[in-house]
């Protein structure tokens, strides 16, 4: 059982429970969205290993963009980076360390923009490849548990990564420790708050298995609050590519350390609604699946992403005439998902006839444009969206 790391308290009101089945891994995966009956804070129990998740992480290298980055994720950097200039002091002479930094995309505002004393920590060996030979970037390849720089930094940033660490309160310190006093926290995190208040593009896509836990920021408050950060300013600002708010946050390193915490009711009943209307979404997508399960029509499904990981485990897709998957990404290829192979798309040369569902939201569009413009595909194509 995870405790809650704002509160340190054992006593969890269970408010959904997510599967999961992964590509290349047989067995089924789950966890459970609780809430602390203490503070509010939303979190998930039940949670695979931190060990397991790394690794997950290091090997999907599912965050490189080898060639280019989308626009709607460049304009999600573009965001933060302008936030930071806008409320950083002296940010031409931060020093710079970027954790979760893929292979320097969002580094590469700061040194483009003349701030060039950067470096990432990411424990993707090709991400710090990438990283040198597209930007020039440095990217130290190692966990934050295991990075033991000589220097400290001015300002840390952490972009999409505090929702998927476990241990809170031990990375924290971590980073307290590599940040100078009076040095500057930026965090930027899915945020809970609006989670029932966004438009819905996809069932439970903010329950994806490296997404443990959700934060308001009032949640936020309460943790850093407690290892001496001060809230400097905070924004919550909706991003198309993610179709959800992105909340930006600055804290201060200070010696202050406050214990007061303030019980996040907003962040729960935002998760509860949300849970609401995924379950009603995921009830379309499922009666199209049952509908291909009874015609059993032979089927493609596009993506092994996300998406794919909990419609597999969450409808009857096992059940249909699936005959394999398709994904872009080279990880995955020649894996397996419900017992087929996942292909790289150039395997649809050999099809053209069979029906397509495309597990995709954020891509479907464009799935749909290249399986007509560049395969001519002559079977039916199903959006998500078209049913949900």
């Amino acid at each position: 059982m995870r405790i809650c790391e704002v509160c340190g308290s054992h006593s969890i009101t269970v408010l959904h429970q997510q599967n999961f089945v992964l590509p290349g891994i047989e067995k089924e995966l789950f966890y459970t969205v609780v809430s602390c009956d203490q503070c509010g804070f939303v979190y998930a129990d039940s949670i695979a290993a931190q060990s397991f998740l790394d690794s997950f992480y290091k090997s999907a290298e599912h965050h490189l963009h080898v060639f280019g980055l989308p626009e709607g994720l460049s304009e999600m950097h573009g965001l933060c980076y302008d936030f930071i200039v806008e409320n950083v002091p002296n940010i031409t002479q931060a020093v710079i360390l970027d954790i979760g930094s893929s292979m320097g995309h969002f580094l590469n505002l700061f040194k483009r923009n003349g701030i060039t004393n950067v470096l990432g920590l990411e424990p993707s060996q090709s991400a710090k490849n990438m990283a040198k030979e597209t930007y020039g970037i440095e990217i130290c390849s190692s966990s934050l548990s295991e990075f033991a720089p000589n220097e400290k930094y001015s300002l840390i940033t952490l972009s999409g990564v505090l929702e998927h660490i476990a241990n809170l309160n031990q990375s924290i310190a971590k980073i307290s420790e590599l940040l100078a006093d009076e040095g500057y926290l930026f965090l930027a995190v899915p945020d809970a708050a609006a989670f029932s208040d966004m438009p819905f593009k996809e069932p439970f896509l903010e329950f994806a298995l490296e997404h443990i836990n959700f934060f308001t920021k009032t949640g936020l408050n309460n943790l850093f609050s407690r290892h001496g950060f001060e809230l400097v300013t905070h924004n919550s600002i909706f991003n198309d590519f993610y179709c959800n708010n992105l909340l930006l946050v600055l804290f201060k390193k200070s010696n202050n350390t406050c214990v007061e915490i303030v019980v996040d009711s907003d962040g729960v009943n935002s998760v509860k609604n949300y849970i609401s209307k995924s379950k009603h979404l995921l009830s379309g997508l499922q009666l199209l699946i049952n509908q291909l399960r009874s015609s059993q029509e032979p089927l493609i499904v596009w993506g092994a992403g996300a998406f794919a990981t909990r419609i597999c485990a969450t409808t009857a897709l096992v059940d249909t005439n699936l005959i394999g998957f398709v994904d872009q990404n080279l990880q995955i290829q020649a894996l397996s998902l419900l017992g087929k192979t996942i292909h790289p798309p150039e395997w649809l040369k050999s099809h053209g006839k069979e029906t397509v569902l495309v597990a995709s939201t954020t891509y479907a569009t464009e799935i749909k444009n290249e399986l007509i413009n560049k395969y001519a595909w002559q079977g039916r194509i199903l959006l998500p969206n078209d049913n949900l």
